[in-house]
């Protein structure tokens, strides 16, 4: 009874509120897309130092939960909107895609997928080009070394073979939209895959001849 009595003084007592907010130990992250869809634009960037920070995060989140793209990929675009305005943002925004999408393994389709869906929903298009023609500016500088790169060290190599393997998902899945409304393949990514695939075979070590199978069978 004493026991039961000391108990019931103690919860009396208590200045613990059943409405207080959740707790987290230091360093626990809760679930991104939650955060990602819950908190408000301003909010949401106050714990990012900068687009960069941003966008990988949301890179490495859609690469460990690829399932996430359809029920995000759409908040993901229109944060973009808000917050690359300049040149050198999209540039950026670019570059930290293509990284992942030739760097980090099995990205590569998701990485295509990404860029098909920012081609139609960013709205900044500037004076250098839009999202599109910057990506293909971007592919082409690789291209441009496929003779070296196949010739080159093992390293150089692997990462060529990435390169490729984006080129042929990006050719299958960017969507080109006519005047009309009817939607094609960029036909300039399908020759450039021809002239990789040759280079491929021009240097016929093992690793580029499993690339070229690769590449044959996407």
């Amino acid at each position: 009874v004493a026991e039961s009595q000391v108990a019931v003084a103690t919860v009396i007592t208590s200045t613990l509120s059943a409405k207080a907010p959740e707790f987290y130990p230091p360093g626990y992250n809760q679930n991104f897309n939650q955060n990602f869809t819950d908190l408000s634009f301003e909010d949401r960037y106050d714990g990012y130092l900068a687009l960069a920070e941003y966008v990988q995060d949301f890179l490495n989140h859609l690469t460990e939960q690829p399932a996430c793209f359809e029920t995000e990929i759409e908040q993901f675009a229109e944060t973009l909107n808000d917050w690359v305005t300049t040149d050198e943002a999209l540039q950026e925004l670019v570059e930290l895609i293509y990284q992942q999408a030739t760097s980090v393994p099995n990205f590569s389709y998701m990485g295509a997928r990404l860029c098909n869906y920012l081609s139609h929903h960013l709205t900044i298009s500037p004076q250098s080009g839009n999202f599109r023609q910057l990506l293909l500016q971007r592919c082409r500088a690789d291209y441009e070394y496929r003779d070296e790169a196949t010739k080159g060290d093992e390293n150089t190599r692997k990462q060529f073979h990435a390169f490729v393997l984006f080129l042929a998902e990006l050719y299958l899945n960017l969507e080109i939209k006519g005047t009309k409304g009817q939607v094609t393949r960029a036909e300039i990514l399908q020759e450039g895959l021809r002239e990789l695939l040759n280079a491929l075979f021009s240097n016929p070590v093992d690793s580029n001849l499993i690339c070229a199978v690769k590449l044959l069978k996407v």
